[in-house]
């Protein structure tokens, strides 16, 4: 016992020694690699010794709390672990380098430690579903309905065009937005983009790889037809996790964050000129998803909260006092374009609730998370990771409630029990 207890406590000390490397080549790619191409965005440099030892005692509390989300079981754990890596740590970051309030900070800290301990702390949930016999074939039916519809939206309104490039993708974009679309087709595509891959990886498992190339080339027609960045990217998640994840699903996420940021220094130094990589990934999902947060903040602070008047209480007959969308409003103010500065976490939390949405959001978000548990217990390893990293990408970037309806978390995992194993659950038998 003492052995193995010895063993727990270095994997722990290790563990937080990556997360403290993780903070400090972060701090580094944000100050010599992003403030200086973008700073004209908002991300420019404005630190003294202060932030950045707030920045560092905040990460310093919250990198043991990671170790715990680190060492759960529950499948969410990993939905957690990369929130923790992608958009917090990078965060803190932000606030030590950056101009932003410090209230903001105070804000964001609370929450941070909110998140993660309830986390750690709300047990798992018995939601008492039942199990229905051959209830797989129900998935496989849901799986051919969405190769269908894909087949019919891409064909008929994209000529099941394809397209690679990621740098116009907003081209793509306004191409569609063009097209009158049933509003049906948007909650359709989300929920396509995350299904199509997940029939990828069962069907390459299984090596039957005609199978898996319709799926690859399903979701390469939906990239096309939008340019959503995230379908590509989890289509290449889905392929590699199946070469990469084998046991511990979460050990080699921090390795290959580290990597990435390693290889885009090294492109940017080779080349004299920013890294493809850290312009579309780093940047993107680490530090505009934090800038637009602060954003976010700013507004409201002076402007009050909209209290879910723009989200699903508008279908009650609430009506916001704010006229244009708040993505929309939000993005014209700080850009000057009538573009779509989405934000989940800490920018959703305030413009909802202000300060009463730290009452609120963790915990709802948690409870989410449970609600992932008891549904994909005992599934494929690979289908939760790709999920996973699916599900952290929209949290970030969207609103609790969009993400839970539009972007179908709440619909995929529901399909994601019909899969589950589950053997001490009682089955129903249908006749």
């Amino acid at each position: 016992m003492i052995s193995i207890n010895l063993a727990i406590k270095k994997a722990d000390v290790k563990l937080l020694l990556l997360l403290f490397i993780y903070k400090v080549m972060t701090d580094g790619l944000y100050v010599f690699f992003i403030t200086p191409y973008y700073s004209y965005m908002g991300m420019d440099y404005n630190s003294n010794a202060i932030k950045v030892i707030v920045s560092f005692l905040v990460f310093f509390i919250a990198s043991f709390q990671i170790v715990k989300v680190y060492n759960s079981k529950k499948p969410s754990s990993l939905i957690a672990y990369l929130i923790n890596l992608v958009y917090f740590i990078p965060g803190s970051t932000f606030f030590a380098f950056s101009t932003v309030d410090d209230k903001y900070f105070v804000f964001y800290s609370l929450y941070w430690l909110l998140f993660n301990g309830y986390y750690n702390l709300i047990p798992a949930i018995d939601f008492g579903f039942i199990r229905f016999k051959n209830q797989k074939r129900i998935f496989y039916i849901i799986l051919m309905l969405t190769i269908i519809g894909t087949i019919y939206i891409t064909g008929r309104y994209n000529g099941f065009r394809l397209h690679f490039g990621l740098f116009d993708v907003y081209e793509l974009r306004a191409a569609v937005s063009e097209i009158a679309l049933p509003g049906i087709f948007g909650y359709f595509r989300a929920i396509a983009a995350t299904l199509i891959p997940i029939g990828a990886i069962i069907f390459l498992k299984r090596k039957q790889y005609f199978f898996f190339s319709v799926f690859v080339f399903l979701q390469l027609f939906l990239f096309a037809f939008g340019g959503h960045k995230t379908t590509l990217f989890v289509l290449v998640v889905a392929i590699v996790s199946i070469v990469v994840i084998k046991r511990n699903h979460k050990s080699k996420i921090i390795y290959l964050l580290m990597g990435m940021n390693l290889i885009g220094v090294c492109e940017s130094m080779l080349t004299g000129k920013l890294s493809n990589i850290i312009a579309i990934f780093q940047r993107r999902n680490m530090f505009t998803t934090n800038l637009i947060s602060s954003w976010y903040y700013e507004y409201f602070s002076v402007n009050g909260a909209d209290f879910l008047k723009q989200s699903f209480l508008r279908h009650f007959g609430f009506v916001s006092k704010y006229e244009t969308p708040i993505p929309q409003m939000i993005s014209l103010l700080y850009t000057g374009r009538l573009g779509g500065a989405n934000n989940g976490m800490i920018g959703d939390a305030y413009a909802n609730f202000g300060w009463l949405g730290l009452l609120v959001y963790p915990i709802i978000l948690v409870l989410a998370f449970r609600f992932f548990d008891y549904c994909t217990k005992g599934l494929d390893i690979n289908i939760i990771f790709v999920t996973s990293v699916i599900f952290a990408i929209n949290i970030i970037n969207s609103s609790f409630f969009t993400v839970m309806l539009t972007h179908g978390f709440i619909f995929i995992t529901l399909i994601l029990y019909l899969i589950s194993n589950r053997p001490n659950q009682t089955i129903l038998k249908i006749d």
